[in-house]
Parts: C-alpha cells; structure tokens; sequence
C-alpha cells in the first residue's frame, strides 16, 4: 500500500524519502511537541532535550538505513507504483507473509527492519525463517512461515539448535539467515570478538585486531589468571532459518 522500496529511496513514487524529509522539516516543533508530552518524566532534562533535537534526524537515519540499497531489492527505478505491485503482491500478513522483505515493498521492508512496530513493539526484530519448498527457488525465496521477535527474546528461542513450533509442527533453527544476502555479509563484516570470565561471569566484546581470536587473559573483574577468553566471534544475527534439507517434525499424541 506504500509501493516499492526503489520507488520511495529514488524519489519517483508520489510517496517519497525526498517530500517526507520535507514534510518532517516543516512540521518538526510540531512533532517535538507532541512527543514531549509523552516522554517520561524520570527522564533528565538533558536527556529530554537531546532527544527532541534529535527526533527528525534519527527518523531520517533509521528510514534511510532500512532502504538502503541491498541485494534482495527486485524493483528498479521507474516500475509502475500503483498496478503492476499492487496485483503481483498480497496483502501483509505480519505473521504469516506470502511475500518477503526482497519482494521490493516499502511496507515490507519497515516492518522487517524494525522501523514500523509489528504486534509487541519491538523496537529491534529478528525473524525466523521457514522456507516454500514448493514456490522458492534460488534466487527468490518465499516463505511458508517468518514469524519475528524482539532481538533479546530471539536470541534465546530463535537460536541455532533450539526447536520451534508453528501450525503444530516442530521447525528447527540451524542458519544464521536473512532474506537480503547483503545483511548477512555486513553482520559478518562487522563482528567483533568476545570474551567471558569462566570465575565470575564479566564479560566484553573487542574490536577485531584489539586481541586475536583464542585468546586468554587475566580477568580485568576478578583477577582471576587466564580464565577470560577463549576469544570468539561475535555478530548480531540479522535473522535464523530452518534449514532448507530437514523436514520439519509432527510428533503424535503429544501436545506442543
């Protein structure tokens, strides 16, 4: 209902990033307003005061970030807005799509990036894969479930080895996995490395050429020798997948 992502990001769509960087400039201390009435009190006067300066420019940056010009994008620059998407794709399903982030549609796109809320809020989402055997080929995969979650909450039920049940069936998470390739390859460009305390716990993540990978060290908590490290890589996971070679499970007479 937004149209396409190529069309907004190029300023050709009658809805565009161009007109709506326009839009929140004219209506800038209206928003802050609005916004300042909702803030919550606890919050430091400076805090509050950064934060309504910063409103438009952080919009900008997080819708900038979210249509940036990736691998998954199949429209291009002067594709037809209204017909030509609007009959080729369904209408949104948040948790069930018929269509992913790589078809092209603005809407899509936000709401996979975390710019638009889905059900909970979440501010920052990663969504576990389930692909269309039977419609996805190489080149355009489709899925057959994409349910999302807060990254924190993710992280733990979406994590590779863990088991996930939808439509009565059991899926197993075992790929780091996200519908546009270019998100994979910048999450791995950008890891860094982690260390943890085997004694107390503390933990920290390094630059990568800070300390090399397998490293050990003294705890800079506890004190404790060699027990912070093994150093290993650590990214932030754009995503999980059930791997396309294993069947998903039904198992009889057992509630899920």
């Amino acid at each position: 209902m937004l149209g396409s992502v190529a069309g907004f990001r190029s300023g050709t769509a009658v809805l565009n990033i161009h007109d709506f960087k326009k839009w929140l400039t004219f209506n800038e201390k209206l928003l802050q307003k609005r916004v300042a009435s909702w803030i919550p009190s606890e919050l430091s006067t400076e805090d509050r005061a950064v934060l309504l300066k910063e409103l438009k420019d952080d919009c900008i940056t997080a819708i900038q970030a979210a249509i940036q010009n990736v691998t998954g994008d199949t429209t291009k620059p002067g594709d037809d807005e209204d017909e030509t998407n609007s009959e080729e794709t369904p209408e949104v399903d948040e948790e069930k799509p018929s269509e992913t982030p790589g078809s092209g549609q603005l809407l899509d796109r936000l709401l996979y990036r975390g710019v638009l809320p889905r059900y909970a809020f979440p501010t920052d989402v990663a969504t576990f894969h389930v692909f269309d055997q039977g419609r996805s080929s190489r080149f355009r995969p489709i899925m057959r479930f994409a349910p999302s979650q807060g990254l924190p909450i993710a992280l733990s039920q979406y994590a590779p080895g863990k088991q996930i049940w939808i439509s009565g069936k059991c899926y197993s998470s075992g790929a780091i996995y996200s519908v546009m390739a270019d998100e994979r390859f910048h999450a791995w460009e950008s890891k860094r490395l982690y260390c943890e305390c085997s004694a107390c716990g503390f933990a920290r993540t390094f630059e990568i050429g800070e300390i090399a990978r397998g490293d050990k060290q003294d705890c800079p908590a506890c004190g404790t020798k060699d027990s912070f490290g093994e150093a290993r890589y650590w990214l932030r996971p754009p995503g999980f997948a059930h791997p396309v070679d294993v069947e998903e499970v039904t198992l009889a007479r057992r509630d899920p």
